[in-house]
């Protein structure tokens, strides 16, 4: 069994000893996993080296004093204990002045973007079960075409197919409906 990681190296790092599951019980990870974790992001448990750090957009973050800010459209910035309150989402670098260690600093709007007023619906199906008339026998685009047009007069929004491209990238392909 491995020593549980301190809290303080954790909470540092952005690393969550746990989630709640979709039935809403707490489920705790393992020591060894939360161990791995922080030995992957290159940390000895005091000082990120070559690591990354995970924040959001507008999120109060410590760092130390002798820090610099390099960020993703080049500005470099000179830190006073603290990240910009403004600092734009995206990939920047944390460089330690009194070591020249860095840190990759990713800033996270914590969402993707979506228009309050987006909502849709679609059908999911399989492009060899939308026979008509006019197929022979499975389904071919001329049904997907069909079906697209459907979605839209009932006021759908998307079609979810399987995929429509080769089982694998080499030959001898086996040709199959149940195939992509």
């Amino acid at each position: 069994m491995t020593d549980p990681v301190d809290d303080e190296t954790l909470d540092r790092l952005g690393i969550d000893k746990g989630y709640v599951d979709y039935e809403g019980n707490r489920r705790e990870a393992p020591p060894e996993t939360l161990h791995e974790i922080v030995r992957l992001m290159e940390v000895d448990g005091d000082s990120p080296s070559h690591g990354v750090r995970v924040v959001r957009v507008g999120e109060h973050v410590a760092v130390p004093d002798a820090t610099e800010l390099r960020t993703e459209d080049g500005a470099s910035v000179l830190l006073d204990g603290s990240l910009p309150p403004d600092l734009a989402a995206g990939y920047h670098e944390l460089i330690d002045l009194t070591d020249g260690t860095s840190t990759r600093l990713i800033v996270s709007p914590g969402a993707c973007y979506l228009p309050e007023d987006l909502f849709t619906w679609g059908w999911t199906s399989q492009l060899y079960a939308l026979r008509s008339e006019g197929s022979w026998g499975h389904g071919d685009l001329a049904d997907l075409r069909q079906l697209g047009r459907f979605t839209r007069y009932l006021g759908g929004g998307m079609n979810m197919i399987n995929p429509l491209h080769a089982v694998a990238p080499v030959l001898p392909q086996q040709p199959s409906p149940y195939y992509p």
